[in-house]
């Protein structure tokens, strides 16, 4: 009798937490362009990181490629890690040895970011945190 009291209990307080838990709707703000100049975002907001544009840069065989980094929270953040082309590749052409942080990125309010080193440009887009 008293574990399934106790249960009882139990199940009414998981119930009164679920109760007032809040969930948040995402409604689109608008697209952003991030460059060079620190930007932070807006309370109330959160923002997916899409992706990055760079310059233009030309590589032969057996050259390091430049790595393309981002600034979040002052934090240098690899987008595109390279390797070095290995020219033994089977078909001849080159093989990119090396990975990145992956898109999307979420980033919650108050978080800075900035394009870092071979990066121009940090595609985001904005969204409005509201309840239902």
């Amino acid at each position: 009798m008293k574990k399934l009291l106790l249960t009882g209990i139990m199940f009414a307080l998981l119930l009164c937490v679920g109760a007032n838990a809040q969930s948040y709707t995402l409604q689109f703000s608008q697209a952003i362009l991030v460059s060079s100049t620190q930007q932070t975002v807006p309370t109330g907001k959160v923002w997916k990181v899409e992706g990055v544009a760079s310059p233009r840069m030309e590589f032969g065989y057996n050259q390091a490629i430049s790595d393309q980094n981002i600034l979040i929270n002052g934090v240098t953040i690899s987008v595109q890690l390279n390797g070095i082309y290995n020219t033994g590749y089977s078909s001849g052409s080159p093989q990119n040895l090396g990975w990145g942080t992956h898109f999307p990125l979420w980033l919650p309010a108050g978080t800075t970011l900035k394009t870092g080193s071979n990066v121009a440009y940090i595609s985001v887009i904005e969204f409005n945190l509201s309840t239902p």
